[in-house]
């Protein structure tokens, strides 16, 4: 079975807190776990970025029913790969909130969402892995309510 990595940003349409975004991953943990999609939901400067990991039908149909969302708008696809290791194995949907990112995460992630629309593919490509192993990183440190871990 293929697998596909898909990390995409979108504009929020209202301001999202901690709580609402843990139990949006939360809620998302559950349908992905029978699936076998793995992931990590962000929600930083009023923008949320998202990677979705796993078998190729699930992550497309997984995709294609977040794009209609209605908590977001001006959803864009910024890496789909089929290459790739998953950045995100243990947690079924983890979530990270701006409250609790460092402030060089949050300088990354808003530099990130202003150079979107202006840069080619290829750029955007290696600035979303730079910035998504530094996502990573801080998910596989972080502790207590920073973190929602859900497997």
């Amino acid at each position: 079975m293929r697998e596909k990595q898909l990390v995409y940003l979108s504009r929020a349409t209202s301001y999202v807190d901690q709580p609402e975004l843990c139990s949006i991953a939360e809620d998302s943990a559950k349908r992905n776990r029978a699936v076998n999609v793995t992931g990590a939901l962000i929600f930083c400067n009023g923008y949320f970025l998202q990677v979705l990991e796993g078998p190729d039908e699930m992550v497309e149909a997984l995709y294609a029913k977040i794009a209609k969302d209605s908590r977001h708008c001006d959803v864009m696809l910024i890496r789909e790969s089929s290459a790739f290791e998953r950045l995100f194995p243990d947690w079924n949907m983890a979530s990270l909130h701006e409250e609790h990112m460092r402030s060089d995460l949050v300088k990354r992630v808003v530099e990130y969402v202003a150079i979107v629309g202006k840069a080619a593919d290829a750029t955007l490509t290696a600035e979303a892995r730079d910035l998504l192993a530094d996502i990573q990183a801080t998910l596989a440190t972080e502790t207590g309510s920073r973190v929602k871990k859900v497997a």
